[in-house]
């Protein structure tokens, strides 16, 4: 059995820590005043140990995206080493060395209040970001951008869904976007209330959680369910 703790000391853990080649990678959240910077940490499993340390230089906010670990790989797009991948509220995008905490790239996506918020995904060698107006891809080798739409209705932790043709993200307004690959999009309105999860994709149609004034709707492929 092993224990071991820490104090951060500097704002929330508002995200779920990641295991990655023994080591614990976490991050901090700003309070929100202004007065501190999010970080991100990588200590050894076992024993505690700080191994990295990366501080956001602009991001003061609540951090609510969560990280993403890339394996080494390669595509069209060119190779990449093992990287975490983090979304920050002040809008960039920023990709880290998994065992050093290196910056490999770093790219910047639109602000409207907020920066990103909701859960990015991976597209053979893309990595997708939910921003607050929009949708953006990005090439994991370098941080290019390979896709930018623009959607009507702000998002806000509005975690984004990769099929083999689609993204799949929703919105404060209800309205569920299915962004093709090639940028067109389909707009479906499940009604008053919020999006604010990934929508998941089942046998039977694409199962969403509507966050209402009065309190939730399940739905299934359109349908409320309970």
């Amino acid at each position: 059995r092993v224990t071991w703790q820490k104090d951060l000391e500097n704002g929330y853990i508002s995200t779920k820590p990641l295991i990655i080649e023994e080591q614990v990678i976490v991050r901090t959240s700003g309070l929100g005043t202004g007065s501190e910077n999010p970080h991100v940490y990588a200590f050894n499993l076992l024993t505690g140990e700080e191994n990295w340390i990366y501080r956001s230089p602009n991001s003061s906010q609540y951090e609510l995206s969560p990280l993403l670990f890339v394996e080494s790989g390669e595509g069209e797009c060119g190779s990449w080493p093992s990287m975490i991948i983090v979304g920050w509220n002040d809008g960039r995008v920023t990709a880290l060395e998994a065992m050093t905490g290196a910056e490999i790239w770093a790219t910047q996506t639109e602000v409207i209040s907020w920066g990103i918020t909701g859960s990015m995904a991976l597209d053979s060698d893309l990595v997708v970001v939910p921003t607050r107006k929009g949708l953006s891809s990005f090439c994991l080798s370098d941080g290019t951008l390979n896709l930018r739409v623009e959607l009507s209705e702000l998002g806000w932790r509005n975690g984004v869904t990769v099929s083999n043709e689609a993204y799949f993200l929703g919105n404060e307004e209800g309205v569920l976007n299915k962004v093709y690959k090639n940028g067109t999009i389909e707009k479906e309105s499940l009604g008053e209330g919020m999006i604010r999860h990934a929508p998941i994709l089942t046998q039977h149609g694409i199962f969403l959680h509507l966050q209402t004034t009065e309190g939730s709707k399940l739905i299934l492929d359109g349908e409320i369910i309970a």
